[in-house]
């Protein structure tokens, strides 16, 4: 009603006409200066319809310990606005374009998969040459005068 572009004074005053009508249809409170005033607006979260489960913590705290399998479940059963609440409590950047399954290999890929390829690499050494790995210098060897 409000939206269309007014020319001339007569469009402006069938305009009022029916934001007149429109108010008469609303119910009637006193024109009171304490009813005036607008109500200082507090910033909100944007809220995008979705609900993030409560028990997304619990979830955070306990996905290390579940099975990759029975944890992708977890994860598929979870929207994408919660899968993001999930990433952001388990530190893990995911990019704000990814899709839900994108978003669930990632999570997957970096609480299992990468913590276990590490360990792979740091015991490599030690599993096929059967003894310790030599200590590496922290300090390089600096020349003698």
């Amino acid at each position: 009603m409000l939206t269309k572009r007014i020319r001339t004074s007569h469009e402006l005053a069938d305009t009022l006409e029916e934001l007149a009508k429109a108010l008469r249809m609303l119910p009637e409170f006193e024109m009171h200066p304490e009813n005036l005033t607008q109500p200082s607006r507090q910033p909100s979260a944007p809220d995008s319809g979705h609900k993030v489960p409560s028990r997304m913590a619990e979830l955070a705290d306990t996905l290390h310990s579940l099975q990759r399998d029975d944890a992708e479940g977890e994860l598929n059963a979870l929207t994408l606005p919660a899968l993001r609440q999930l990433s952001k409590l388990l530190q893990i950047r995911i990019p704000s374009r990814a899709t839900k399954a994108e978003t669930v290999r990632m999570l997957l890929e970096q609480v299992f998969d990468l913590p276990s390829g590490q360990e792979l690499i740091r015991t490599f050494h030690t599993r096929n040459s059967g003894g310790a790995r030599p200590a590496r210098r922290l300090q390089p060897k600096l020349p003698v005068r």
